[in-house]
Formats: structure tokens, sequence, C-alpha cells
């Protein structure tokens, strides 16, 4: 049907295996050596304005925030470009506050595969420009001598999170530092760009290094014991990493899906038990 000579296969065989090879390698070459990028945007909203997204989990946070007198103040999306295999990652968040408090609460979801309504943070921002960062989920603890204190607890009570920022903001206000006066979007989401940013990039050049590693190693093994026999003009050598990388694409998809999967249904389990509160 198709007259096609041997090399001429081989050179469409290899391009295509280079195109998907590269599509993924590309974005953790970038990641790997500290290229990522990280970036805020949000948009105020306010009132009958605020979007309320139709999910269980975020609804049981709002309802807490709401029972704290926090009140609806903006939404927006994170965003990392080369973040290990991937061009983009994106993950909306919602952003809460209380000027009595000056405390805002970022409501944020995770992104594909996941897609569950996951961590809430209390952030207070400091005059000095430092920042106050107290999670729902476990951290690790920064320290009061840093600029940006970050620390953590896992539970689904937003009070008890709340009452462990608070203490740690007090704490901070006796030794004379207080919180910003800005109480505005964007210098809120312009704080925490040039807070996570250096972490970002940091955690981003450490999955592609270790994607890198791990799949030259197995292209690797693979690739020369087929050399070796076949030789490398031989279509073989091809083909068999051109079908390795789909078969780990669709593994790890799979593999990223099942473990979202399993820590939605933890979650919804936990808040279940949880049951209302008043």
């Amino acid at each position: 049907m198709f007259d096609i000579d041997k090399d001429t296969a081989l050179v469409v065989l290899w391009g295509a295996t280079i195109l998907l090879v590269g599509w993924t390698w590309f974005p953790a070459i970038v990641s790997a050596l500290g290229g990522a990028r990280y970036s805020l945007r949000g948009i105020e909203r306010t009132g009958h304005e605020f979007p309320a997204p139709d999910d269980p989990i975020y609804e049981i946070w709002v309802a807490q925030l709401q029972q704290l007198g926090y009140e609806g103040l903006g939404v927006g999306a994170a965003r990392v470009e080369f973040l290990e295999d991937q061009w983009r990652v994106e993950g909306q968040f919602r952003v809460f506050h209380s000027m009595q408090k000056q405390v805002y609460v970022l409501v944020q979801k995770m992104p594909d595969p996941w897609r569950i309504w996951r961590e809430v943070t209390f952030i207070t921002r400091l005059s000095d420009g430092g920042l106050v960062m107290t999670r729902n989920v476990p951290a690790r603890p920064s320290g009061e001598e840093t600029s940006v204190i970050q620390q953590g607890m896992e539970s689904n009570e937003l009070v008890e999170v709340e009452h462990l920022h608070l203490e740690t903001v007090e704490k901070l206000r006796r030794r004379g530092q207080r919180a910003e006066s800005d109480s505005s979007l964007e210098g809120l989401l312009h704080a925490l760009e040039d807070a996570a940013r250096p972490g970002v990039r940091a955690n981003a050049a450490r999955l592609g290094k270790r994607f890198l590693a791990l799949h030259f190693i197995i292209h690797g093994c693979i690739s020369l014991p087929a050399a070796y026999y076949a030789g490398l003009d031989h279509w073989g050598l091809p083909l068999t990493n051109f079908v390795l990388a789909v078969v780990m694409r669709i593994g790890e998809t799979a593999q990223k899906r099942q473990t979202a999967y399993a820590m939605a249904q933890r979650l919804r389990a936990r808040q279940a038990a949880r049951g209302p509160r008043r």
C-alpha cells in the first residue's frame, strides 16, 4: 500500500520518537536547570459576584470561614510553567479576608489530575514585607527569624488552624511587628509570588532532575542491548523507544490519577466523619 524504503521508515520512526520524547523531556530539562516560572493572577470579586464552585469540600471550607467572619475578596489561578514533564500546571484559588483580624485566607484547588479543594492557608502580611502563613496540612516550620514564617497542622477544623495562626501573629506583634495596612488583592498576590518563587523553582529543579535521571536510565537500559545486537540503523531501536515512551506516559498518568482519587476519597471521608458543625 505504501512504498516506503528502509531509510525513509527509519527517519520517520526516529522523528516520531524524538518528537514524543522531546515533548516531555524539554520541560523537564528547563525545570531541572531552574527555569520554572511561577505566577499568580487574580480579580477582586465580592458579594453576589463571588463564584461558588459546586463542590462539597469547597462548600465545607467556605461555611467554616463564614462562621469565622471571613468574606470573599477575589478569585484567581496559580500557574507554574515547566514543572517536571509538564509545560504548564494551573490551579484555581479563592481569597477570603477579615478586615478586623487583618488576615487573608487562600482556598486552593489542586491541579489536574487531583482537582480537589484541598489546602486552606491563613495569611497575614507584615509591615516589614514579611508573611505569616498557616496551612491546614502539615508544613515544615520555617522559624520566626525568617521573613516568611510557614507552619501547618493536619486539621479539618479551620478554627484550630486560625487559632495557631493568630497565636503566631500575636507573638510577632509583641516583638514590634505589625500587620500591613494594604488590604488589596494585588498587594497580597505580589507578596505571595515573591515569597513562593524561589521554593517553586527549587522544587521544580529537583523533580526535573529526578524525572530525567529515571527516564534516561530506563531508555538507556532498553536501547543499549538493542543497539548492540541490531545496530543503530535497525528500525527496532526507535520503535522500541517510541513504544516505551508511550507506555511510561500512560503508566505515570494512571498512577497520578489513582493517587488523586485515593486522596479525594480520604478527604471526603474525613469531612463526612466531621459532620455538621454550628
